[in-house]
């Protein structure tokens, strides 16, 4: 997961002037992947699997972003594993 937060002036495709890349995927099949990013002119849009062109979402804040991402992976993967206090 990349996460910027950019000076501003900032392009408004830029929500709050975050610029993020986002992505799962099964190594043993890389297309099928969850994958959001944010650039002009599209702003927020995701990708799932091999469609190219992405769809838009709405941003209401940073939190429910990485939220609506982690839903989607559980939705195209199942149950995430609950990796926190592992990587020290």
């Amino acid at each position: 997961m990349d996460l910027y937060q950019l000076s501003p002036p900032h392009d408004p495709s830029f929500p709050e002037g975050y610029k993020f890349s986002w992505i799962a995927f099964d190594p043993s099949q890389p297309e099928n992947r969850v994958l959001f990013d944010c650039h002009p002119p599209k702003g927020p849009h995701l990708h799932i699997d091999s469609d190219a062109a992405g769809a838009p979402f709405d941003w209401k804040s940073l939190d429910q972003a990485i939220e609506f991402f982690y839903s989607k992976v559980r939705d195209r993967f199942g149950e995430i594993p609950d990796f926190k206090g592992a990587l020290k």
